[in-house]
């Protein structure tokens, strides 16, 4: 049986992804307001930005004082979203509901495409390094190095 926690975030993914289409479709009829200004877009991209910065560190031990802050940036800059969703969808329960989850998959959906563009650079990077390689270039030839055995534990046989 695959991962419980994958299936668990696939299908959190899947709802979030509904509600985002509702708040799309909301928001293009003008019913709904998903981001409200330049400063409500700010902070909805501050927010992955740092939770990545701090995921960055690892999460494997108990959090450091880097790891803190960077969530706790990330918190209030999701906090501010969120009282923009409220004070913009003029107090209507459902739209402030919608337009938070909705801001909840932007984030998710940022996050993943952080990781995507940092795999596709180390991948293009590895890639250059391997075709940076020219049919014309000299080798060169190692000499036998007992030093070199000697470091890394190789014994030689007489």
């Amino acid at each position: 049986m695959p991962n419980q926690n994958f299936i668990i975030a696939g299908v959190v993914f899947l709802i979030l992804l509904i509600f985002y289409i509702i708040a799309k479709v909301k928001s293009n009829r003008g019913d709904l307001v998903l981001t409200a200004n330049g400063w409500d877009m700010t902070l909805l991209l501050a927010c992955p930005i740092a939770i990545f910065i701090a995921w960055c560190c690892g999460f494997d031990h108990p959090l450091n004082t880097a790891q803190t802050i960077c969530l706790v940036i990330a918190g209030l800059c999701f906090v501010g979203t969120a009282i923009m969703s409220i004070v913009h969808n003029k107090g209507e329960f459902m739209y402030i509901l919608i337009s938070i989850l909705a801001k909840l998959f932007i984030i998710w959906l940022t996050l993943i495409i952080i990781l995507l563009l940092i795999a596709v650079f180390v991948i293009s990077v590895i890639i250059s390094f391997i075709n940076d390689h020219d049919d014309d270039d000299e080798y060169i030839l190692l000499k036998y190095d007992r030093a070199l055995h000697a470091y890394v534990g190789y014994k030689i046989q007489p």
